[in-house]
């Protein structure tokens, strides 16, 4: 019988209640990772032999596809140097009043939402860490998504790194208005995410309103009742 090694690696340090704490991302067979010294890639089994002799070096996203999950990786036999060299990785974050970066994302059932398609509709875009405790609290999500079903100029969407699985086994069969998007990384890294819940709004134009931690709701919700 063949045995499958997957190995989950944190890559990623972000505030939940004022204290730091890291999520993962994992890696498997099909993985392509790079050296981030060297420049030379190597295929998942080549990177587990590698570990071996390296067992507290760091992995972090390299590349991300449109969808926000990792596609590639880096990284380095130095683990304090990657840890450093991964939590810089922050960028196009704008400012309140631009234009908000366009985005694909794809649902957990498969939908594809792009945000150009939005237009006319206010957005939130609610990022939490993980679906899973202690980053995660099943009433908090369902008060939120009882608040925003109840404005039909709304859009709601929530993204983590969760799987779908890990999703899946938080929710159950939680009847949810809002988008789930599950693995994106990428638009937590992208959108310059360093807490959880972070929520984004964005105006029926595409500009960006405003990012308000969960105890600014009460201004929040003025501002999409407007």
């Amino acid at each position: 019988m063949k045995t499958m090694l997957i190995f989950v690696l944190t890559t990623f340090y972000i505030n939940v209640s004022n204290s730091q704490v890291s999520y993962s991302v994992t890696l498997g067979p099909g993985s392509v990772l790079f050296d981030y010294d060297t420049g030379v890639s190597y295929n998942y089994d080549d990177y587990l032999k590698l570990y071996k002799d390296y067992p507290n070096m760091h992995a972090w996203p390299k590349e991300y596809n449109k969808y926000g999950m990792a596609s590639s990786f880096y990284f380095d036999k130095n683990e304090e140097n990657s840890r450093t060299i991964s939590n810089g990785l922050f960028n196009d974050k704008v400012s309140e009043g631009e234009i908000f970066s366009e985005f694909v994302m794809k649902t957990i059932d498969g939908q594809i939402v792009e945000s150009k398609n939005l237009r006319g509709k206010k957005i939130v875009l609610i990022s939490i860490v993980m679906l899973r405790e202690p980053f995660f609290n099943k009433d908090q999500l369902l008060e939120m998504d009882s608040f925003f079903s109840d404005l039909p100029n709304v859009k709601s969407i929530v993204f983590t790194s969760s799987n779908s699985l890990e999703i899946e086994d938080a929710i159950g069969d939680l009847n949810l208005n809002s988008l789930i998007v599950p693995e994106a990384m990428g638009f937590q890294k992208k959108y310059g995410i360093k807490i959880s819940p972070q929520y984004v709004l964005i105006d029926e134009n595409g500009l960006l309103v405003k990012y308000f931690k969960h105890e600014d709701l009460g201004t929040f919700e003025d501002m999409l009742k407007n």
